[in-house]
């Protein structure tokens, strides 16, 4: 059984610590821990739902795929956000 206890332990605020420990705005998000773990989020989700039936091919399992994809584009928006504000 699959467990999101994979991916390992991260803090929610993880954005917010690495800016104050001296992290720039203009460094890339790929660098953050919180964006590479929503990657790998979203590439186990899209394995576990691929052995889902293909009845819910665009129910569930694309709902599901959709969610787990928006966590690490939201992040990557964000870097682009013109204030620090907007960053965080």
């Amino acid at each position: 059984m699959w467990r999101l206890s994979h991916l390992g332990d991260y803090s929610p605020n993880y954005a917010v610590a690495f800016l104050h420990s001296g992290g720039r705005k203009g460094e890339t998000f790929k660098n953050l821990l919180v964006w590479q773990k929503a990657v790998a989020l979203s590439l186990a989700v899209y394995r576990l739902t691929s052995a889902f039936p293909r009845s819910e091919q665009f129910g569930l399992t694309d709902q599901m795929r959709r969610a787990s994809v928006s966590v690490a584009s939201n992040i990557a928006e964000g870097n682009g956000r013109s204030t620090r504000g907007e960053y965080l």
